[in-house]
């Protein structure tokens, strides 16, 4: 049960209020009065954050509707209203505290930090994950939620351990991505890069490359001595990708290398082969380069709601609510590879993801890093039809990188950023604080 006072009616009494188990100052205006009390001004909002704070509290801006009920839209709210409060909530369901979103040139305002202390509790946490040790799920989700001096401590702690793992070189690698097609029968409705019938009104047209043009830019890139990727969707007929693994390396005089996207390996031509056959049968898989791209985005939730096609049914193994069948394969059969994440809705997803991750990892040793990728709603299909909040906000981007540095050390140790995602405009924030990589993931 949520308790509120009125602030402006109680002036002078707000400790006495915050301990008495107060949790909530309701409606506060800095346009409007209190039409009911006009006698009564509503407080200075950065006065009562800082009264609050005092009182071990932060103060946090919320919607009309409470957390709880906004992190539960379907149950709670009419169609038309769950939408607008999806768009305007964070993975918490507090009302979004910027308007960044990935790819966003404009930098958002740095955090205020008004609490004198760390809660012990967060400083617990880091301590342990500093040392090394597996953290349970609610810790990580606690670490998520930091915000204040407690945001400050995880970050700081990540750019620690940055730098007594990778030290003060940061690194890149420049890509030769051949988007061969954009035209996919899997209906994963986060994705606004592949076409369908249904997909006409989103950015760009259809397209099919000839093989001559892929092998001319994959020729490029080689000679170049880029690392090359073969990111595309799912065509119908499935000749072209059939083509690809038969005649590219051939074109290149063999020993090319290749990352593809994890449901190849998963689903293998027509869905009917295991993992560990797919992923010998992938273009370019000979001993000199077996696929590279072989982890993503895991989560029964995510999954079934956005990329229900991803993974034939026959083909899951969940471990603590994550995919993790195609990653193992591909690190029993292949060569060391990235690991990613797509980031999802809710923080209890995001947790479940990074200790799935860290497990494999001990298990097989083959992963080489971890990217996250915020989600970019712009031309989703999900978004667009009210399913998903947007983006996750500048604060919640940073953290998952600085969380994910503590979480996996020290079996993961190189942690991703994406440029084009979190923008060229503080991209640079980054490697001082968590992550010794830059990368252009598409």
């Amino acid at each position: 049960m949520n308790i509120q006072a009125p602030p402006n009616l109680s002036p002078g009494v707000y400790p006495r209020l915050i301990g008495a188990g107060l949790n909530d100052w309701g409606g506060i205006s800095p346009v409007t009065p209190d039409h009911v009390n006009p006698e009564a001004p509503w407080p200075a909002i950065d006065e009562l954050a800082r009264l609050s704070a005092e009182m071990g509290k932060l103060l946090v801006n919320r919607l009309a509707v409470y957390p709880a009920y906004a992190r539960a839209p379907d149950t709670w709210l009419a169609p038309e209203v769950a939408t607008q409060v999806r768009r305007m909530s964070d993975a918490e369901g507090f009302a979004r505290d910027d308007d960044w979103a990935p790819g966003n040139t404009e930098p958002p305002p740095a955090p205020r930090v008004l609490a004198r202390e760390v809660d012990p509790e967060i400083a617990r946490i880091v301590d342990r994950a500093t040392a090394g040790q597996r953290l349970d799920h609610p810790e990580i989700v606690r670490l998520f939620a930091a915000r204040d001096a407690d945001y400050r401590h995880v970050t700081g702690a990540a750019n620690a351990l940055r730098q007594a793992v990778s030290g003060d070189v940061v690194r890149y690698v420049v890509n030769r991505n051949i988007n061969y097609t954009n035209i996919c029968y899997f209906r994963c409705r986060f994705c606004a890069f592949s076409k369908g019938r249904t997909h006409e009104d989103l950015r760009g047209a259809p397209y099919d490359l000839a093989l001559e043009e892929v092998s001319r830019r994959a020729r490029r890139g080689l000679a170049a001595r880029r690392h090359r990727g073969l990111p595309a969707g799912r065509h119908p007929s499935g000749l072209h990708r059939r083509d690809l693994r038969r005649d590219l390396p051939r074109h290149q005089g063999g020993g090319a290398r290749h990352a593809h996207p994890r449901l190849l390996a998963a689903r293998g031509d027509a869905g009917r082969r295991d993992a560990a056959d797919a992923a010998v049968r992938l273009p370019g898989a000979t001993e000199a380069g077996r696929p590279r791209h072989l982890a993503g985005h895991g989560g029964r939730d995510p999954r079934r709601r956005g990329a229900r096609h991803h993974l034939p049914r026959q083909d899951q193994h969940r471990r603590n609510g994550s995919t993790c069948s195609a990653p193992r394969t591909g690190s029993a059969c292949a060569r060391p590879r990235p690991s990613c994440t797509a980031t999802s809705r809710r923080r209890s997803h995001w947790s479940r993801h990074l200790l799935a991750l860290r497990d494999l990892q001990v298990e097989t040793g083959g992963f080489t890093e971890f990217v996250p990728l915020p989600f970019v709603h712009m031309e989703a299909p999900m978004y667009r039809q009210g399913r998903a909040r947007r983006g996750p906000t500048f604060r919640e981007a940073v953290i998952m990188h600085s969380v994910a540095r503590l979480v996996l050390h020290p079996a993961i140790t190189n942690i991703q950023t994406s440029w084009v995602k979190m923008g060229p405009g503080r991209r640079r924030d980054l490697p001082r604080c968590r992550a010794p990589t830059i990368s252009a993931a598409p």
